[in-house]
């Protein structure tokens, strides 16, 4: 999508736009739930304590990282509203691949470190 991020293109594939968030959005659930299914109950039950308060500290964030994704899709629910504001929505989207970004190196280099080597790809 960052390729779409240029107000020119946004005025012609505002829809595409909507369309890749749309499935971008179902992704990042999908990969949620996986993490809280798969990668959270292992590290929790951990005896190290470190081991449990970082599992807990991201499984904690995800629902920061949830309410920041919904909150930026209700804000642009139509190829419209974006076309309408494309400035405004570059600089939202920016925002959050910015924070999904800084999430996924937080985890490779915090959380899925702590994993046994079998269980250490999120499914």
């Amino acid at each position: 999508m960052n390729g779409h991020l240029d107000e020119e293109a946004l005025s012609k594939n505002a829809t595409e736009v909507r369309t890749l968030m749309t499935s971008i959005g179902g992704k990042l659930l999908v990969h949620l739930s996986g993490e809280n299914s798969n990668v959270y109950p292992p590290l929790l039950a951990s005896e190290d304590a470190n081991v449990k308060a970082v599992a807990k500290k991201f499984q904690d964030e995800i629902e920061s990282v949830k309410a920041a994704v919904s909150a930026y899709t209700a804000n642009w629910p139509t190829a419209a509203s974006i076309e309408g504001k494309p400035a405004e929505f570059i600089a939202e989207t920016k925002k959050v691949f910015a924070m999904l970004t800084d999430r996924m190196a937080r985890e490779d280099k915090e959380l899925y470190t702590l994993l046994p080597a079998e269980d250490a790809q999120p499914q």
